[in-house]
């Protein structure tokens, strides 16, 4: 009997360790730009989730012509887990891009900023399932 106990156990902490520790190669699709800076080729980027629970913890962005797509991984440690967590990103604008978006869950993806030629940096676009400038991407995971 006692070594049932210790194969349940050993396999309670398998499962929970596969939670923790995958749970950090899931993307995010609920990320928010709270805020930004733009300085030469780098954008500096501070973002939220929208969910109550979770933390981002990297990003990754793939160049389509002048769209810049940039996709959002959960931090490890579980679905509220922290560990690896970040609210700032700083990535490398190619001088093609024209437009930045937040990839989301079925290939949909929001347009966050825009390049402003007038004031020479980036404009912030409308954000959520009210924003006129939704689109359909086709962007692998």
């Amino acid at each position: 009997m006692h070594m049932k106990y210790k194969t349940l156990l050993a396999l309670l902490s398998v499962i929970a360790l596969c939670i923790i520790i995958g749970s950090g190669f899931c993307t995010r699709n609920d990320v928010m730009l709270t805020d930004y800076q733009a300085a030469d080729d780098i954008l500096t980027m501070k973002v939220d989730v929208s969910d109550s629970m979770g933390y981002v913890r990297a990003c990754s962005e793939k160049q389509d012509g002048d769209r810049l797509y940039v996709r959002f991984w959960s931090a490890f440690g579980g679905y509220s887990g922290s560990l690896g967590a970040s609210d700032s990103f700083s990535i490398k604008v190619p001088d093609a891009c024209r437009e930045i978006y937040f990839c989301r869950s079925g290939n949909e993806s929001d347009l966050v900023l825009s390049r402003d030629d007038a004031a020479s940096g980036w404009k912030r676009e409308p954000f959520g399932e009210d924003a006129s400038m939704q689109v359909q991407a086709n962007v692998q995971k």
